[in-house]
């Protein structure tokens, strides 16, 4: 079972790198896109964990994405994008479960 879902990613990754699409589409992988340290874009997140002035967490494809900083604002939320301004000082990423 585990070498036919194997197969099946590596036979995905060859199409898509075949047709110059990006991965992030394909795959869900989240895309985070900074302005600065002051303002984040992730798109392709599940779910946010925790909200607070000064920290951040996120849940993503197999990972979460924590922020941390100060005055922290969710600007726009969709089901596929999350914008946030405030100061950034860090940002990290774990697997989830772990």
């Amino acid at each position: 079972m585990k070498r036919h879902k194997k197969t099946k990613k590596n036979l995905s990754e060859k199409i898509v790198k075949k047709l110059d699409i990006p991965e992030d589409v394909v795959f869900d992988i989240p895309r985070l896109i900074m302005m600065s340290n002051t303002e984040i874009r992730i798109e392709n997140y599940k779910s946010i964990l925790e909200y607070e002035a000064d920290k951040i967490s996120l849940s993503a494809k197999n990972m979460m994405i924590e922020l941390f900083g100060s005055d922290f604002n969710i600007c726009l939320i969709t089901d596929e994008e999350v914008s946030i301004t405030g100061t950034i000082l860090s940002v990290n990423f774990s697997k989830l479960g772990s």
